[in-house]
């Protein structure tokens, strides 16, 4: 005589009726949709975590409502058994490749507006409808920079203006984006990066020139300016020794030099002065 378990039994009926059982993880949300319409509900039930039983005609979606990681790349180890890289064409009409990731989670109050209106699971809305959406905005915010500009400062612009476009347009569906970034470097021809290393070696030797054109004009201005010095500097000496001469010239009386005179005669006077005769000395120094 056999004997069955309960957990067989269900496993039997699951095979002949096309009934079972799904789960819902944590962090997750799920739309159990009765398509041949058995439900005395509706056709579509919004349900949490937990395990449900479902029957013939029901299909479940999930849908994350936590973060979600997405890249769409050229690498076939990634996500995809395909190249999902973005191409865009800059302002000058060059075609550049990019491998994009985007972080993002499900509105939980949305998830039955967004089911409704895609129709699709999680997997195709990201790969198909957001990818798009992604593109696009890439597409239109590239269209108006120089591929020059992608090498510097133009493409963090560049990923802020696209991430600022994405957030609006897929809020309003439910889907809250949190970053848009690129996975490793842009893909450039090779044409492409000739024109653009050109270009950038160019920029430099203007500015090298700019340089040495501000450093010449500055070591100028430096001569001058010590010529300038110099000469006002020879001039405050001469004034100062023209003036030093006017006080020496003006202090010089008689009166002075008779007395420096005295100060230095020894008392004696030469004879072809005296002519051997006896001299009154008051009224030689008078």
């Amino acid at each position: 005589m056999f004997k069955f378990s309960s957990v067989s039994v269900v496993a039997a009926l699951s095979v002949l009726t096309g009934c079972g059982c799904e789960r819902v993880s944590p962090g997750n949300k799920g739309i159990i949709v009765d398509t041949w319409g058995k439900s005395e509900k509706g056709s579509i039930e919004v349900v949490g975590p937990g395990r449900y039983y479902t029957g013939m005609g029901d299909e479940v979606y999930i849908f994350p409502i936590s973060l979600q990681n997405k890249v769409w790349t050229s690498d076939m180890n990634e996500d995809s058994s395909y190249d999902q890289s973005i191409s865009i064409q800059t302002l000058d009409g060059l075609d550049v490749k990019l491998n994009v990731g985007i972080s993002y989670r499900i509105d939980p109050e949305k998830v039955l507006f967004i089911f409704k209106r895609y129709r699709k699971g999680i997997s195709e809305i990201t790969d198909v409808f957001m990818r798009n959406y992604v593109r696009d905005a890439f597409v239109k915010e590239s269209s108006l920079i120089e591929v020059v500009d992608l090498y510097g400062k133009g493409k963090t612009a560049l990923l802020k203006r696209v991430e600022k476009r994405i957030k609006e347009e897929l809020k309003e569906d439910g889907i809250i984006v949190e970053k848009i970034y690129l996975v490793g470097e842009m893909v450039f021809p090779q044409v492409v990066k000739d024109a653009i290393r050109s270009k950038i070696q160019a920029g430099q030797k203007a500015q090298q020139r700019e340089v040495e054109l501000k450093e010449t004009l500055a070591n100028a201005e430096k001569k001058k300016a010590e010529a300038e010095g110099e000469a006002k500097s020879l001039l405050i000496r001469a004034k100062a020794q023209a003036e030093a001469n006017r006080i020496v010239s003006k202090s010089i009386t008689p009166e002075v030099l008779k007395s420096k005179f005295l100060e230095k005669w020894n008392g004696e006077l030469p004879s072809t002065i005296t002519n051997g005769a006896d001299v009154d000395m008051t009224k030689l120094i008078k």
